[in-house]
């Protein structure tokens, strides 16, 4: 879930190389999802991870063909209780739109 494409477009305090985390990601994690999932079987797992760091953003990762979620920004400098909150937020997200399974979030399959 790290990026290292633009590290040199990163001003530094230091002297440390790193990459891309977290939010400034999502929007690349979400079109590779995208784009994978277009490329694999149906049956083919894809775990969605990059910039996911509130639970209200779950839904997209499963709308663009994910069938899993990960977070490791999203837990460490956001919030220790992500998973928690993503599935009370997905509970209820579900119920209000009228979905029975986590499948109905996975447009994709349409």
């Amino acid at each position: 879930n790290t990026s290292v494409l633009e590290w040199d477009k990163l001003k530094s305090p230091t002297d440390k190389i790193g990459g891309l985390s977290g939010p400034p990601i999502q929007q690349r994690a979400l079109d590779t999802i995208r784009r994978t999932r277009a490329l694999v079987p149906d049956d083919m797992v894809i775990i969605g991870m990059g910039g996911f760091t509130k639970a209200e953003e779950a839904p997209l990762y499963f709308e663009v063909g994910a069938n899993l979620l990960a977070s490791l920004t999203g837990v460490v400098a956001h919030d220790p209780l992500l998973a928690i909150h993503t599935n009370r937020f997905l509970l209820d997200y579900m119920k209000s739109h009228g979905m029975n399974n986590i499948t109905d979030l996975q447009t994709w399959r349409s």
